[in-house]
């Protein structure tokens, strides 16, 4: 079997979004830091070792290139990292964003929502490798998921944020954490449904799951 180092749960609880929510803003002369993290659970049957984590995590996101260009996946492994790659493009767009350090938060969220929607277009087109389809069309869901929060609630909140240059009342502070917490809603659905299909599809095709170095940026941004 092929050995990967594994991602460990945070907690037992939804992993669906594999989002860090990180908010930094100023609130008068004081900074204060707001974060909601999920619990994440990226799976990928990439390996690598403690001293090349950046070059592994450029190969898991070239993963996800490869499959935009070439649509299809020549084995299981292939398929499964070429999913998880464009997780991981996902992701590592979304930490940015999620830190509100532009001066353009609204902007910036829109153009992860056209990262997640090019995304989710690649992984449509992808071709089902032998008992892939649960594992794609749970992904698919997962991006979806994605997208409605980024379009609606998290999209309403940064609008309220950016407005506020920083300096958020009171009540934009509560209907701030509340449009957080909306966009979050739901999630441990789509996350259980993808996991069970990750592992049936690995099972099936004798490969263990494993951790890629994107875990390193979750643990860095969350201390």
């Amino acid at each position: 079997m092929n050995k990967v180092r594994l991602i460990k749960h945070k907690a037992r609880a939804s992993v669906a979004s594999y989002i860090i929510m990180y908010f930094v803003h100023k609130i008068t002369t004081m900074k204060r830091l707001i974060y909601l993290l999920t619990s994440i659970l990226i799976f990928s049957a990439c390996g690598g070792n403690e001293s090349s984590l950046d070059n592994e995590k450029q190969a898991l996101l070239d993963k996800g290139e490869m499959i935009k260009k070439t649509g299809k996946a020549n084995t299981a492994i292939e398929y499964n990292d070429g999913i998880i790659g464009l997780q991981a493009q996902i992701i590592t767009e979304m930490m940015t964003v999620m830190q509100l350090e532009s001066k353009e938060p609204v902007a910036d969220l829109k153009h992860l929502t056209n990262t997640i929607r090019d995304c989710r277009s690649a992984l449509q087109r992808l071709e089902v490798y032998e008992g892939g389809e649960a594992m794609k069309t749970s992904a698919d869901s997962l991006f979806s998921f994605y997208l409605r929060a980024c379009e609606g609630p998290w999209l309403e909140a940064y609008t309220i944020f950016e407005d506020s240059k920083g300096a958020m009342s009171k009540d934009d502070q509560e209907t701030f954490a509340e449009l957080l917490e909306k966009g979050g809603e739901g999630e441990s659905k789509y996350d259980q449904e993808f996991e069970i299909a990750q592992k049936e599809f690995a099972l099936k095709h004798n490969f263990e799951i494993g951790a890629n170095a994107i875990q390193d940026d979750v643990d860095k941004i969350s201390e």
